[in-house]
C-alpha cells in the first residue's frame, strides 16, 4: 500500500506559509482504496496568487478547521506507507513544519516521469495528466492532484517494468550503490515483456521559405535581413547549399529543429554537448552514488537505449543533477566519442547545420558561412569570453576532490580570499540602486585591501601545486574545473586586460559575492570566425536602424561596403496602433485592458518587459475575463512548454500573459491575430553583454539602447506571421510619443506596417465610459 498526498498552500516557504487544503488517498497498484480531503483555515487572507491558482477563496476557509485540529488525523492515515506525490518533498517539508513527523520513503513522481519518459516539454502534474490521459479533473487542487499522482505512479512502474530485462536488472544491481528511497520500491518490480517506449519526437512542420531563392541569388558577402521565424529558411538552405558550407544556427534552435532536418545533412553541436559512452561507464563503475548522480545516471541508462544522437538537450536535468554533465559528456578526443562521430560523419560530403557554439569554438573553414541571428552569434562570442566565479563553486570543486589536509587548506585560503573581495566590493561599488557593481580599475588594484587579495591569489596558487599528491583517474575532470578557477582569477586580479574587458564584482540574488568578466567588444572574434569562409552572409531580423546597417556593422566589425539587403515590403496585413494617453498610471491601462480583451475574447498575447508587471496585471484581469468564460493563459503559473500545450487546447477563447523571451521562443504564433504591448521593451542594464557593451558609446542609451529596443520591438511583431488574416499590435507606451527617442522608434515601425497613433478610446470605446 502507498500513500498519495498533496497539499495547497499559500506561498512557497514552509517556515511561514500556511496549509490551506489536504488530499491523501491510500492506494495499491491495483487503484485507490480510501481518500481523505479537507479545507484548513490558516489564519490569514489569502494572497490573490493563491486563488488564481486553485480558485481557493477565503469565504471557502472561513468555517474550515485549523491544522491543529487536524494533525492527528492526517498522521494516523498516512500511518508508516510509503508517500507519493508530485515534488512531494514540498508537501513532506509542510507537514514537518507544522508538527507531523514523517520517517517514510517518498516517491516522487515527477522525478520517476523524468527518468522514463525523457524528452517532455514539461513534467508538471497537469501536462503529464494531459499527455498520458491520468484522471485529472481540478488542477491545483488536493485530492484531485493526489489522485493524479496515484495514477502517474501506478502507469509509470508498469512502464519499469517492460523496460528491456537486461537493462531491469543492470538497474537493481545498481541499487546497491545508493540511498535513494525508490529503489526499494524498483527492487519489488518484476520484469515483464520488453515493449518499445520511445518517446514520440515533436517534428517540426516545415513550409517553403519566401527567402530561399533570394538568398542564394546573392553571390557576395553581405547582410540579410529577414523576418523570423527561422525554421523553414535552416532547413531550405540544407538541401541546396554547397557541400562544403556551413549554417550556423541558435543553440536554441539546433535542438528544437536538428531532428527533424533531412536525414542526409550532418548535423553538430560542440562536442561537448554530447554524451560520452567511455566515460558514462567509467561513472558507472563508482562505488556509490549520492541520489542526484543516481537518479542522474538512471536517466542515461534509459535514455541511451532510444537516443539516435547522443545530444543530452534530450534530457531533463533538475538542480544539482546537472553537476554531472561533466563527468559523462564528451571533453576530450572528440574524434573516438561514438555520439559526435556520428554527428560529423555527413560533414564531408554534404553541408552542415551547426550550432553557434560549435561554429565559435571550432572555426571551420567554409565555402561558405551562413550565420542565422547576428544578435544570438555575437552574444555567444561574448558569453564563450567571459567568466564567472563564486565561493561556492571554488568550495564544491574542492569538496569533490575529497576531504584531506590539502582540500582543507585550500577552502580556508579561499574563503579568506572572497572575504577580501567582499571588503573590496563594499568599499569601491557605484552604490547603484538597480544592481550595485565594483568595476575593477587601476586605481582598485592600487589599494591596500587589492595588495592583500594579490597575495592571497598568489598563495592559493601556490598551495594548489600539492593536488598533484592526490591526482587520479577519478578527480581529473575535477582538477581541470580547479585549474579553470585559478586561471580566472589570475585574469581577473593579477594579470586583468582592462583594455578589452569590463572586470567587475557583484553580488547575486543570495547576496554572494560574484567575480566577472566579460569583453567590450566581439568584433576581433567575429572577423576571425568570417575570415575562415570564403564568403559569408548574416541573415537575421533587423539588421537595419534606417541607417543602411550601419549601427549593425559597426557592432560586429563589418566594413561599411558589405551590402544590406532588405527582402520584405511593407506588411499589409497589420496595423500598429501607439496609444499617446497610456500614461504610466496603471488603472487606465488595466481598464483600457479589461474593456478591449472581451472584444477580442482569444488569440491575443499581452507582452511584459517584467515579470512583476506580468504577475500583477494576471492577478488583476483574470477573474474578470474569466467569468466571461476567457481563459487567462500566464507564464507566472508554468514552463514554456506548459504554457504552450495551455493555450492550444482553447486559442479562441484564450488571452496570453508572457515576456518577450517566452514569446520568442512560444513557437505557435499562428494561434495569435492581437499582441498588446505593455511597454518599450528596453534590455535590463544590468544583463553583463549590455553592461560591457555600452562602454564603447559616448551616449549609451541613445547610440545603443534605442538601436537595441526598436529592434526588439520590430522582432516582437515580426513573430506574427504574414496572412491573410488581418492582425493588430497596441503599444500602450506613450513615451513613443512624448519622448524624442520615441519618434525615432516610430519612424523604423512605420517601415513595417501602416502605424497610426490613437487614444485608448479608439480601440475600446467603452474605456471612456469607465473613467
Amino acid at each position: 500500500m502507498f500513500i498519495s498526498l498533496d497539499l495547497e498552500t499559500t506561498g512557497f516557504d514552509s517556515s511561514k506559509d500556511k496549509i490551506i487544503e489536504f488530499g491523501a488517498v491510500k492506494f495499491d497498484l491495483s487503484g485507490e482504496k480510501e481518500r481523505l480531503q479537507f479545507l484548513i483555515n490558516p489564519g490569514i487572507k489569502l494572497p490573490d496568487i493563491i486563488t488564481h491558482i486553485t480558485s481557493i477563496t477565503d469565504e471557502d476557509l472561513a468555517d474550515a478547521p485549523q491544522f491543529s485540529e487536524k494533525a492527528e488525523e492526517i498522521a494516523a492515515f498516512i500511518g508508516d506507507l510509503p508517500i507519493v506525490g508530485h515534488n512531494i518533498q514540498f508537501d513532506t517539508g509542510f507537514l514537518r513544519a507544522n508538527g507531523i513527523e514523517i520517517k517514510n520513503p517518498e516517491y516522487d513522481t515527477c522525478q520517476m516521469a523524468s527518468i522514463q519518459l525523457p524528452g517532455l516539454p514539461s513534467y508538471s502534474l497537469e501536462i503529464l495528466s494531459n499527455l498520458l490521459e491520468l484522471e485529472h479533473e481540478e488542477k491545483h487542487r488536493a485530492v484531485d492532484d493526489s489522485i493524479a499522482a496515484m495514477e502517474l505512479f501506478i502507469k509509470l512502474a508498469d512502464h519499469f517494468s517492460h523496460l528491456p530485462t537486461e537493462l531491469i536488472e543492470k538497474i537493481k544491481n545498481l541499487c546497491k550503490k545508493t540511498d535513494w528511497e525508490l529503489k526499494d520500491f524498483l527492487l519489488t518490480i518484476e520484469p515483464k515483456e520488453p515493449k518499445s517506449f520511445k518517446q514520440e519526437s515533436v517534428t517540426t512542420k516545415f513550409e517553403p521559405s519566401p527567402y530561399l531563392e533570394k538568398i542564394l541569388e546573392i553571390q557576395e558577402s553581405s547582410l540579410i535581413e529577414i523576418k523570423p521565424p527561422y525554421q523553414d529558411l535552416i532547413k531550405g538552405l540544407s538541401e541546396k547549399i554547397d557541400k562544403d558550407s556551413y549554417i550556423s544556427i541558435p543553440d536554441q534552435i539546433f535542438k528544437q529543429i536538428s531532428d527533424s532536418l533531412p536525414k542526409n545533412i550532418a548535423k553538430i553541436d560542440s562536442p561537448s554537448k554530447y554524451l560520452s559512452l567511455k566515460r558514462l561507464e567509467k561513472f558507472e563503475k563508482r562505488d556509490h552514488f549520492e541520489k542526484y548522480e543516481f537518479t542522474t545516471l538512471l536517466k542515461l541508462l534509459i535514455w541511451k537505449e532510444q537516443t539516435e544522437t547522443g545530444h543530452l538537450s534530450e534530457i531533463t536535468f533538475f538542480n544539482e543533477e546537472r553537476t554531472i554533465i561533466p563527468f559523462i559528456n564528451i571533453q576530450a578526443n572528440e574524434d573516438t566519442e561514438y555520439f559526435f562521430k556520428k554527428a560529423t560523419e555527413k560533414d564531408k560530403s554534404s553541408p552542415a547545420v551547426c550550432s553557434h557554439q560549435y561554429t565559435i569554438e571550432k572555426n571551420p573553414t567554409a565555402k561558405e558561412l551562413l550565420i542565422i541571428n547576428s544578435e544570438k552569434f555575437v552574444q555567444s562570442i561574448a558569453f564563450n569570453g567571459s567568466h564567472y566565479l563564486k565561493l561556492d563553486i571554488i568550495l564544491s570543486q574542492l569538496k569533490n576532490l575529497g576531504e584531506n589536509e590539502i582540500t582543507e587548506s585550500l577552502s580556508s585560503t579561499s574563503t579568506i580570499m572572497f572575504g577580501l573581495i567582499g571588503l573590496l566590493f563594499e568599499k569601491y561599488n557605484d552604490r547603484s540602486q538597480y544592481t550595485a557593481r565594483c568595476e575593477i580599475k587601476p586605481d582598485t588594484l592600487e589599494s591596500s585591501t587589492a595588495r592583500d587579495l594579490h597575495s592571497s591569489i598568489i598563495k592559493l596558487i601556490e598551495s594548489s601545486k600539492k593536488l598533484g599528491e592526490i591526482k587520479n583517474e577519478k578527480n581529473e575532470i575535477d582538477l581541470k574545473n580547479w585549474k579553470s578557477s585559478l586561471k580566472i582569477l589570475q585574469d581577473i586580479f593579477l594579470k586583468p586586460d582592462l583594455e578589452h574587458n569590463f572586470i567587475w564584482i557583484e553580488k547575486d540574488f543570495s547576496e554572494n559575492i560574484v567575480i566577472r568578466l566579460y569583453p567590450y567588444s566581439t568584433k576581433e572574434s567575429f572577423q576571425e570566425i568570417t575570415n575562415n569562409a570564403e564568403k559569408f552572409k548574416i541573415i537575421s531580423a533587423n539588421l537595419d536602424f534606417n541607417d543602411d546597417g550601419a549601427f549593425t556593422k559597426d557592432l560586429i566589425g563589418l566594413d561599411k561596403s558589405v551590402p544590406l539587403i532588405k527582402t520584405d515590403e511593407k506588411r499589409e496585413d497589420l496595423e500598429i496602433f501607439i496609444t499617446q494617453d497610456s500614461s504610466a498610471e496603471r488603472d487606465s491601462v488595466e481598464k483600457f485592458l479589461e474593456s478591449y480583451l472581451p472584444e477580442r475574447k482569444g488569440r491575443t498575447a499581452i507582452i511584459f518587459n517584467s515579470k512583476q508587471q506580468l504577475s500583477t496585471f494576471t492577478l488583476k484581469l483574470s477573474k474578470h475575463l474569466n467569468n466571461l468564460n476567457i481563459k487567462t493563459v500566464s507564464q507566472m503559473t508554468g514552463s514554456l512548454g506548459k504554457l504552450r500545450e495551455q493555450f492550444k487546447q482553447d486559442p479562441d477563447n484564450s488571452i496570453l500573459f508572457i515576456t518577450p523571451n517566452f514569446w520568442e521562443n512560444f513557437k505557435d504564433h499562428d494561434l495569435i491575430d492581437s499582441v498588446i504591448i505593455h511597454k518599450i521593451p528596453f534590455d535590463p542594464p544590468s544583463l553583463p553583454y549590455i553592461t560591457a557593451t555600452s562602454k564603447n558609446y559616448g551616449n549609451p542609451f541613445i547610440d545603443f539602447q534605442i538601436p537595441r529596443a526598436t529592434f526588439t520591438l520590430k522582432k516582437i511583431i515580426n513573430y506574427l506571421p504574414n496572412t491573410a488574416k488581418q492582425k493588430e499590435v497596441v503599444l500602450l507606451d506613450s513615451r513613443l510619443v512624448e519622448k524624442d527617442y520615441g519618434e525615432v522608434i516610430t519612424e523604423n515601425l512605420k517601415n513595417l506596417a501602416t502605424t497610426k497613433i490613437v487614444n485608448l478610446s479608439t480601440l475600446a470605446p467603452d474605456v471612456k465610459k469607465n473613467t
